[in-house]
């Protein structure tokens, strides 16, 4: 049996410049992703290489869409390829 290929993307926005309601910096956002990364590529406790996981912060919308697009188009390409997608962000 092949085993898996675990590959990560994942997102954190603090800032919201076209929000309407003109919503304060959020530290969570800024902080998730590189604290998932690290637990996930933990030499003890992860099972994500390292350069299988993909940090993007303060990206638009439309940066967002086209990261999680071409992340899961490559992953359905992948045979045993097992994704996760985790994004960061204000309710």
């Amino acid at each position: 049996m092949a085993h898996s290929t675990y590959r990560a993307l994942l997102i954190g926005n603090s800032t919201f410049p076209m929000d309407p309601h003109n919503l304060l910096e959020l530290e969570g956002p800024r902080n998730d992703p590189a604290i998932l990364r690290d637990v996930l590529s933990d030499e003890q406790v992860g099972i994500f290489p390292a350069d299988n996981i993909r940090v993007v912060a303060e990206r638009t919308e439309a940066e967002i869409r086209r990261e999680i697009h071409s992340f899961l188009s490559t992953a359905s390409r992948r045979r045993h390829s097992t994704p996760l997608l985790q994004r960061s962000r204000a309710v």
